[in-house]
C-alpha cells in the first residue's frame, strides 16, 4: 500500500561461483548493467525487462523472467542505477 506515484524498481543477480553463470532477473531498472568481457567485448545485461512494482499491479499481471550470462576470469560487471 504505497502512493500511485510510487514504484519500486529491482535488479537482482546471483553468481554460480563454480559455473560463473550469472543470472539476473530486472523489474522496471532502466539502466542495465555492463558486463566488460576480457578480451574487450562490451555486453548489456538487457535481456530481461521485468515491469517495475507499482499500482499497476491492480490492473496488469507483471511477468518477470530471468536471463543467464556466462563469466570468464578477467570479465568486469558494472551496476549502476540513474536514482
Amino acid at each position: 500500500r504505497f502512493p500511485d506515484e510510487m514504484h519500486i524498481v529491482i535488479f537482482y543477480a546471483t553468481l554460480n561461483l563454480s559455473t560463473k553463470m550469472l543470472t539476473y532477473c530486472s523489474a522496471g531498472l532502466n539502466c542495465s548493467p555492463i558486463c566488460f568481457r576480457k578480451n574487450g567485448r562490451i555486453d548489456y545485461l538487457d535481456k530481461s525487462d521485468g515491469f517495475p512494482i507499482c499500482r499497476l499491479g491492480d490492473f496488469i499481471k507483471p511477468e518477470f523472467r530471468s536471463e543467464r550470462i556466462k563469466l570468464d576470469k578477467g570479465d568486469r560487471l558494472l551496476f549502476y542505477t540513474d536514482g
